[in-house]
């Protein structure tokens, strides 16, 4: 029993003892009391901020976005592949042509069938830019298109030259018989530049990969910047069951080979 009271003793005394020292720190009592409180407000206030931001990402997705004719990276006038020490097959344009700055673009073939790859690339490059101004996308969608590598963009998910004052290239087998064009995009007056494109026959995909191994500058002994515009293998033993199937490697735009 006295035990007991002693506790009860012991308990009040130590109760009023910390209402006594929490009346003379008036501050950190209130302090202690709205912390809580002020750390849930700050905890719903971000919430709120970032439901927020996320409501108005959402808002700017677009369910259907429209279809761009895909872009090929074209080399710059002084990079693109000519007639070297390293690089002697037939077919090359001579390097004289830089002082004309008339240097066609060269695309890579092979494949199963040499004439059905042949004949495929005749087939993919026009020989005229044809648009038709009230469907100027699929008149576009026809053609081999490109812009020069080497312009430095922030478009993540967007090729820069349908956002930008960049000119578009068309690549044509022949001459080109007019040097560019304007077409109307998203309601901007675009420059179209026609650019002659070459496309030769190698024997293997292999013969492909060193050719555009030798086009960079540590590819050759020269130490010379020689780049193709793309390689594409191609194989007719798909095509004639109805089917298409191309292996390419693309030129990116910080020179580098994309398969």
């Amino acid at each position: 029993m006295n035990s007991s009271r002693n506790f009860c003793t012991q308990v009040n005394g130590f109760l009023r003892k910390n209402l006594i020292e929490q009346k003379r720190d008036t501050c950190k009592t209130i302090w202690l009391f709205f912390f809580p409180m002020f750390l849930l407000l700050a905890m719903s206030l971000v919430q709120t901020f970032i439901s927020h931001e996320l409501n108005q990402g959402y808002s700017h997705i677009l369910l259907h976005p429209k279809k761009w004719p895909a872009l090929l990276y074209i080399p710059a006038m002084p990079d693109r592949a000519v007639e070297t020490k390293s690089s002697r097959f037939v077919g090359l344009a001579p390097e004289s042509c830089m002082n004309t700055g008339l240097c066609p673009v060269t695309l890579l073939l092979t494949g199963d069938n040499k004439s059905f790859g042949l004949s495929f690339a005749q087939k993919m490059f026009p020989s005229t830019i044809s648009l038709n101004s009230s469907q100027v996308l699929h008149s576009l969608a026809n053609m081999v298109l490109g812009y020069e590598k080497g312009y430095n963009h922030n478009f993540d998910f967007l090729d820069p030259a349908y956002f930008s004052n960049i000119p578009l290239y068309s690549i044509q087998l022949h001459q080109c018989s007019t040097n560019s064009t304007f077409v109307s995009l998203n309601g901007v007056q675009r420059e179209l530049r026609c650019v002659r494109g070459l496309y030769l026959w190698m024997n293997s995909s292999s013969e492909v990969n060193d050719e555009l191994f030798k086009g960079y500058h540590q590819g050759n002994l020269e130490g010379k910047i020689n780049e193709f515009v793309a390689g594409i293998q191609c194989q007719y033993s798909i095509f004639e069951r109805g089917e298409y199937k191309l292996a390419t490697w693309l030129l990116e735009g910080n020179a580098q080979l994309k398969q």
